[in-house]
Order: C-alpha cells, then structure tokens, then sequence
C-alpha cells in the first residue's frame, strides 16, 4: 500500500534545487503501487505529475498543489537470445547504473550515454542523446501504465513514437487531472528493454571522441575505455549538478530548413550545423555563446562558463530567475538570428 506524504520539499528531488512543496508525495516501487498513487489522485481530484530523477524539471517556487509520484522501480535483468542480449531495466532504477552494469558485462550500444543522470524510465520519455548515440537506437519495447485506462501495455520501438527528445511518453494527454500543459501524460514508463550486443563496435564518429582516440584503431577500443573517455569528455564539459545544481542541456539545438541554415550561415559564417534528417541541426549553445550569453548571471541564475547550453543556480536561485533568464536567452538569440530557442528543460 502506497504511503502519502504530506507538504514535501521538492528542491531535494530535482538536480537544479529550485522549488517548494508538494501537497502529496507518493514514491511508487511496483505497478500496483503505481495505480494506487494515480488512484489516490483521482479520488482527491488532485492533479499529479510524475517525477523520475529529477534531472530534467524545474518545480515552482510556490510548490505543486496536488500529488507528485516518484517512480522508483528497481531492477536489472540480462537475458541473452544468441549474440543479442536484452537489458530490462526497472523505471526507477539510475540510467547510469544500467550503462555501468552492461559495460560490466561487455555489452554494446548504450556505453556513449555514460554519465547522464536520470532514471531509464526518463531515458525513454526524453528519448537521450550524446555523443553520436540516441537511446531509440537501442529500445526494443516499453512497459508503461496506460493512465486513462488503468492497464498496463507493451509498446514497440515504433510505437513509441520516437524523435529527437521527446516520445508518445513525453506528449501530455490532457488529462483533467494534469497541470496545463505538463503532467499527467498518458502513459507512464515502468520498465524499459534494450537490445544490446557481445560484439559492438566503437562509435567514434562524434568529433571529442575521435580526438580522444586519435591514435587507435577501433578494435583495440574496449567498451570499458569507451565508457571512461565519455564521462571524462562529459566532466570537461558540463558541470556535475551535485557540486553546482543544474539540469543539464536547457535547451534543445535547433532544426531548421537547409535554406534557413543558408540564410543564418551568410549573417554568421562561423555557425555550427550538421544535417539531420533531410535538414540543419544549429548548435544551441554556439547560438548563446555568439550572442554574449555564456557566463552571465541573473541573480543566483546563470549560464556556466563551462558550457553556454547549462543554466546553474549558483546558490538561492528561484524558479523565476531560472525562467526569466532562460526567457531573456532566448527572445535574444531569435531577435539576432532568427532561429527561436525551444526549452528541453521541463517547467511545471
């Protein structure tokens, strides 16, 4: 039986450390726990939001007057079926851990999503990406908790709906129990399985990495040297948010038209882009370095000057500075280039 907590600070379980309190708190270890939680919301009529690891939210100052569900499904299983192996991995268990315990296992295809923080189940709703790699590419199918119908479904890789951060799982239902515009979505991640392989190969082909192994050949690459290089190129990189609370990339890179790249190309020639899918992925945070915002601050807000696409809190920043800084970035970088900035951050 799930056990409700009353007024729970919510600063504790996001990686930022911005928000006030929930009216309830329910941490869920099972499915039945997890319809119970839903169940309590609706009898309540309270809205809810799911959180997983808390790395990808941004919770009010002023709190969250409903039910916030914590999922904290454990638990990773290996299954071999001839050279593939399936890795279940519980909703609530850390993406981190899983990477670590199939490098443990020398398998293949997830070993460049090293050291991102958040849960599996998160690691499916924003569908991750780095280093060359996103998580889709290795998804063989999702168990989810259908809200609206109080059951529990398989989807497929397709049928996850799967594009450049976000899924079906992100994309909110409009539930009357859901918060405008955010919560409540439809389907809620319980587990994920992964189709991973005994005999991967390295994928070099993002520009740190190769540099990093510039004189090897690929098949003297270990996975386990792989997994070392991506969080020591990520450590350079990106402030740990247990040192300096943050929520990672803020902000997505944009895509736009060919002829727009174009356009923005002759007006900045020093742009970064790469094709993607017939069109241009711009670099977000070569936008806001260009446009003078890496290393400015708001208050306790700010972009880091180890990366231009992470907003800290550099001590007692709110919700607000948060979000009037981000606002402030973005109305800036569009009245410059023209390209419009969209948040990968969640604010509810």
């Amino acid at each position: 039986m799930v056990l409700p907590l009353e007024n729970v600070s919510l600063s504790s379980h996001t990686t930022m450390r911005i928000g006030g309190s929930a009216r309830y708190f329910i941490s869920v270890h099972t499915e039945d726990e997890m319809c119970e939680a839903v169940r309590f919301a609706h009898k309540n009529k309270l809205p809810f939001f799911v959180l997983g690891g808390g790395s990808n939210i941004i919770f009010p100052d002023s709190g969250f007057l409903g039910v916030v569900i914590k999922i904290e499904i454990p638990g990773i299983v290996f299954e071999e079926h001839g050279r593939e192996i399936f890795a279940h991995g519980g909703g609530g268990v850390s993406w981190d851990a899983l990477v670590a315990e199939s490098v443990k296992h020398n398998l293949w295809g997830i070993e460049n999503l090293s050291a991102i923080p958040g849960t599996v189940g998160a690691s499916a709703v924003q569908n991750i990406g780095a280093y060359g790699v996103e998580v889709k590419d290795t998804i063989e199918w999702v168990r989810a908790y259908d809200i609206q119908r109080d059951i529990f479904v398989t989807l497929s890789r397709d049928e996850c709906a799967f594009a450049y951060r976000t899924s079906i799982f992100k994309k909110s239902a409009g539930l009357p129990t859901a918060p405008a515009g955010q919560a409540g979505k439809k389907l809620v991640v319980m587990k994920v399985v992964f189709c991973l392989s005994k005999n991967g190969i390295p994928n070099l082909r993002y520009g740190d990495i190769a540099k990093y192994f510039l004189d090897r050949s690929p098949e003297t690459i270990s996975i386990l040297e792989m997994r070392e290089a991506i969080i020591k190129i990520r450590a350079q990189k990106l402030p740990n948010p247990q040192t300096l609370p943050n929520a990672g990339s803020f902000f997505k890179n944009p895509i736009i038209s060919k002829n727009q790249y174009l356009k923005v190309q002759n007006a900045f020639p020093g742009i970064k882009g790469h094709e993607y899918l017939g069109k241009v992925k711009i670099s977000a945070a070569w936008l806001i370095e260009m446009c003078g915002w890496k290393g400015v601050r708001y208050k306790d807000a700010g972009i880091t000057q180890k990366h231009a696409l992470v907003i800290a809190n550099y001590g007692n920043a709110s919700a607000h500075d948060i979000v009037h800084l981000s606002e402030c970035i973005t109305r800036d970088v569009f009245e410059r280039t023209g390209i419009a900035l969209e948040r990968e951050v969640i604010i509810i």
